[in-house]
């Protein structure tokens, strides 16, 4: 008669696999470089990106809109007064995790040290209103390469076409900017971010991306403003106003970021 039983050989290898894999399971999930590891560093790594983005949002922000009312860029010092009354941010400072109150800016700051209130991370800004470091630690080369000004203009006309100085499709992604000055001398402004993978030229070689514009107190005034991209790198771009909405100056400003 055969014996179906389990012998004592065979539960103890039995044992022994169950133990080697589920060591194998737990290094998989928690080692250096486990399914937990990875995870949390992924986390990290998009809490970094997303509050790199928004400062460097406030920035061009503030950049913007002193172009509009000065046409110029703003000084470091003046960047730091309007992040020092933003409410999203923790302190702007001189020194680094030095903070008794939120806002500590001498007169000729050579970098200014920024934190969100969201976010365990201190931006270093430096006189060329760039991101020098993150927590004190350098930002590379490469990555403030990615931040390249493909145009400025000031004061052109409508339906002007305009060369690029350099191909779009270098870039991740490009952002432009549309400053306008109105006949009343109001001066309004505002962008658009577009992903280079998304521009397909089409069979007559175009691609269009629209700014609307528009007064707040007043939306019955408005326009659309149409940027055509062209094979040759060069924008086309035209203005459609309503109910006698006058537009005397346009200043565009396309910018490139590799990353």
């Amino acid at each position: 008669m055969k014996n179906k039983g389990i012998t004592l050989i065979s539960l103890v290898i039995t044992i022994i696999i169950l133990i080697i894999l589920s060591s194998v399971g737990i290094y998989l999930s928690l080692g250096n470089n486990g399914i937990f590891t990875r995870a949390k560093q992924a986390k990290e790594t998009t809490n970094k990106q997303t509050a790199t983005e928004i400062i460097n949002l406030k920035i061009t922000t503030a950049q913007m809109n002193k172009y509009a009312e000065d046409q110029r860029m703003p000084t470091l010092k003046e960047l730091s007064v309007v992040l020092g009354t933003d409410n999203e941010i923790q302190y702007v400072t001189e020194k680094s995790q030095i903070a008794s109150t939120k806002y500590e800016v001498g007169e000729n700051p050579s970098s200014i040290y920024t934190k969100l209130n969201d976010y365990p991370y201190e931006f270093e800004i430096n006189g060329q209103l760039q991101l020098a470091s993150i927590n004190g630690i350098k930002i590379a080369t490469n990555e403030q390469k990615g931040d390249t000004i493909l145009l400025e203009t000031t004061d052109i006309n409508e339906e002007e076409e305009i060369q690029l100085q350099g191909n779009i499709y270098d870039y991740k992604k490009i952002e432009i900017f549309l400053a306008v000055c109105l006949e009343s001398g109001e001066k309004l402004w505002n962008s658009v971010s577009i992903y280079t993978s998304d521009i397909e030229l089409s069979s007559i070689e175009q691609w269009k991306t629209t700014i609307p514009m528009y007064i707040a107190s007043n939306t019955n005034y408005y326009s659309y403003t149409h940027f055509i991209f062209t094979a040759n790198n060069k924008i086309n771009f035209l203005t459609e106003t309503y109910n006698n909405w006058s537009i005397l100056k346009y200043k565009i400003k396309v910018i490139g970021y590799e990353n």
